[in-house]
């Protein structure tokens, strides 16, 4: 696209899974993007970022973390991920803004029904997904702490300290899930704590959740 000053390809190699992945969200760090300087983005925001697939078409995406300084990371759905696919990232186009699906959850389309980067500083922590799960601080929880992707929240001593979403049906009558959150278990010791979960009432029974054991195994 001649609208576009600057382009250059990605692979994505080291899959070395059997199945192809559909509509697969990965995660891109402009700071390694071959090519890639802060300078020549017209839009101080990242708006006029794109990404392209083989056939040309474009593909969602969604910025979770701009910092012209360092590190910006980006998720990218991928229509067909498998080893060594490569898309086409493009930016420089002062005339173009930020379009709604990159803030829409159109990247997490494919069955999310919570999705959280934690990246936020003050308030409340925003769902990615379509369906708007916001979180909010509990205990002595805090934000813009440094994570693994971008800030994370601190959960000073894991007591009583967690961030919790509304009842919404979306989070209910699912025979299968996946769950997924990267941690830092900062109290390093053997007591039991809980990494995510659903409360089915008030007296705690459990729907589901992932867990770390006392003898440190993640169940």
């Amino acid at each position: 696209n001649d609208d576009w000053s600057y382009r250059a390809a990605l692979t994505f190699s080291g899959y070395a899974g059997g199945e192809t992945l559909t509509n697969f969200p990965v995660l891109v760090n402009l700071a390694g993007f071959p090519g890639f300087a802060y300078g020549q983005v017209a839009d101080a925001a990242g708006g006029d970022l794109r990404f392209a697939g083989a056939d040309g078409a474009e593909l969602n995406f969604e910025i979770d973390f701009w910092n012209p300084s360092g590190d910006t990371f980006v998720w990218v759905q991928v229509p067909r991920l498998t080893n060594n696919v490569a898309i086409t990232a493009y930016w420089g186009n002062a005339a173009a803004t930020l379009p709604a699906y990159a803030t829409d959850g159109s990247t997490w389309s494919n069955g999310y029904v919570a999705v959280y980067h934690l990246a936020e500083t003050s308030g409340t922590c925003g769902d990615s997904s379509p369906q708007a799960n916001t979180l909010t601080l509990k205990g002595n929880t805090t934000l813009g702490s440094a994570g693994k992707v971008g800030l994370s929240p601190r959960l000073p001593d894991g007591n009583n300290d967690w961030l919790e979403a509304a009842d919404h049906s979306s989070l209910e009558g699912m025979g299968r899930l996946t769950l997924e959150a990267w941690i830092y278990d900062e109290q390093n010791d053997t007591n039991p704590r809980a990494i995510l979960s659903k409360r089915t009432s008030s007296n705690s029974q459990i729907s589901f959740y992932l867990f770390k054991y006392t003898n440190r195994n993640i169940s």
